[in-house]
């Protein structure tokens, strides 16, 4: 969808993107190879643009966590042959012409634990898109036509489902859950539902362009990202673009991104202040700057346009 949206939104500037297949394309037909996300099927892609002096650009998107095993690792990789994950993703970092990272947060952990000059550390968040149109199918799946709070994502530990379950059991306040649980967290999803009460509806996967989707993001009083651990947050983005009021974990960085007077932090671990600040949110009436602020911080266009003069800086210097 990242990746889809790019390139939908770059045929307004006057750069050409290509979504590069190895098997019909030759690298050297592009002036910037740029690699979406850091892993090991694109290590040999960034070795061949890297030999044939081809600028390179890096959307991180780097877990910010295990900072001693990145050492360890570091430190194994001088006495060993083998090489672990985090000696490609150092590599490719490092070998980049230019790294994008989506807070101050990722720059920061990726100058002091993979060792990358931070002159070619580029602050740019994710875009977001929004449906204009306003559609009220997400009541019917529902069956009620009242607010409710609405969390999208993945079921796992990270994502906290069910201490929000827990911190809302108690209330006639309905809440929406969208996603499913990971590949390894089936019984993490199963105690989800198993607390769940009669509030709280899980309508499971729904792809990106499901018009259910959009209605449930449009149509939310609030939308809630309790993360333990959060790189980004494109739900929590996506919820302010439709105008919902926000509840984020304290782990992002809303005062930097400017986004705090509309968007109130919780402790992840603590059900007391999940509950209230969720009924806070939902008692508040909707913010119509919102939306607007959101836009003109998170919009694709914006995006866009700080990656094209990246490119060009590359291809100046190359």
């Amino acid at each position: 969808n990242r990746i889809e949206n790019f390139i939908k939104h770059s045929r307004n500037t006057d750069i050409q993107i290509t979504l590069f297949n190895k098997w019909v394309h030759k690298i050297t037909d592009y002036d910037v190879l740029h690699i979406f996300k850091v892993n090991i099927e694109s290590y040999q892609l960034m070795l061949h643009a890297k030999n044939l002096d081809i600028p390179i650009v890096i959307s991180s998107v780097v877990p910010l966590e295990h900072k001693y095993k990145i050492l360890i690792n570091r430190f194994l990789n001088k006495l060993t042959p083998f090489h672990t994950s985090y000696y490609f993703i150092e590599q490719m970092l490092s070998n980049a012409d230019a790294v994008i990272a989506q807070t101050i947060l990722e720059a920061n952990f990726i100058e002091k634990w993979y060792k990358v000059d931070k002159n070619k550390i580029h602050i740019i968040p994710n875009g977001v898109s929004v449906a204009e149109e306003k559609n009220e199918q997400i009541f019917d799946k529902i069956g009620l036509d009242k607010p409710y709070i609405l969390q999208v994502g993945r079921f796992d530990e990270n994502k906290n489902q069910l201490n929000v379950i827990k911190a809302m059991a108690k209330t006639d306040v309905p809440v929406v859950f969208i996603g499913g649980p990971d590949s390894k967290s089936q019984d993490y999803y199963d105690k989800c539902k198993k607390y769940a009460t009669k509030n709280m509806f899980f309508l499971g996967w729904l792809t990106y362009d499901d018009i259910l989707l959009k209605s449930a993001y449009c149509n939310a009083k609030v939308v809630v990202l309790p993360s333990h651990k959060e790189i980004f947050g494109n739900s929590l983005i996506e919820g302010g673009a439709y105008g919902a009021n926000l509840v984020s974990t304290n782990e992002l960085p809303i005062k930097e991104w400017g986004i705090n007077d509309i968007c109130s932090t919780i402790d992840s671990n603590d059900i007391n202040d999940i509950n209230k600040k969720l009924i806070q949110a939902y008692n508040q009436s909707l913010n119509p700057n919102t939306s607007l602020l959101i836009k003109g911080k998170f919009s694709w266009d914006a995006v866009i346009s700080e990656y094209v003069s990246i490119y060009d800086r590359i291809k100046k210097n190359d």
